[in-house]
């Protein structure tokens, strides 16, 4: 009997696997989270019916602005630790990574005190019921994300990422990149319209 027959592909014409793929999927699946919940809020928002509410104090922008800014720059100090390890800079990509994981922790502990003193009770309707689960949710992604950074600045210590190998490095990049940039989106969402 050959090998392929009945539709099986010999191993070598197989195509090599995207080792990303996963990683795309999961952004993919999580952005379609988050737009179905902005959906929602700029539905309530456009209807006409007062949103948010009447009576509801408009949200102070010092905080979520100085959390946005140190987002961020995370973003930028995980983009520094890519470049550094495809020119096998390892040190440069370790101080990349710890300082994605230190801006990461700044902006979740600022998102914890956020969550406590925006001054908007619980139980007061729709429109806080949003707010604080799209804020919640973020803070859950940042959290995966810290615990991702965490892992890879592991290996990154124990020598696992080259010029050549660094897939785990780009994985940690994408969802990274995908956590900031949602929450700039939110931020506009949220505290700017």
């Amino acid at each position: 009997m050959r090998e392929g027959f009945i539709g099986v592909a010999p191993q070598s014409s197989r195509r090599k696997r995207h080792p990303l793929i996963g990683v795309y999927c999961m952004v993919v699946s999580m952005s379609m989270l988050f737009l179905s919940l902005c959906t929602v809020f700029l539905f309530f928002q456009l209807s006409g019916k007062g949103w948010p509410p009447p009576g509801t104090p408009r949200l102070d922008l010092a905080l979520p602005t100085l959390t946005t800014l140190t987002l961020l720059a995370s973003s930028g100090t995980i983009r520094w630790a890519g470049y550094a390890v495809r020119r096998d800079r390892r040190n440069a990509l370790r101080w990349g990574l710890l300082l994605s994981l230190a801006l990461g922790g700044l902006f979740l502990a600022n998102q914890v005190y956020m969550f406590f003193e925006i001054g908007l009770p619980m139980g007061s309707g729709l429109y806080i019921a949003i707010l604080y689960l799209l804020i919640a949710l973020h803070a859950f992604h940042i959290i995966g994300g810290m615990i991702f950074l965490g892992v890879t600045l592991a290996r990154a210590n124990a020598g696992d990422f080259t010029a050549t190998r660094h897939v785990g490095l780009d994985a940690c990049e994408i969802f990274w990149q995908f956590a900031v940039w949602i929450w700039v989106v939110l931020y506009g969402l949220l505290f700017l319209l």
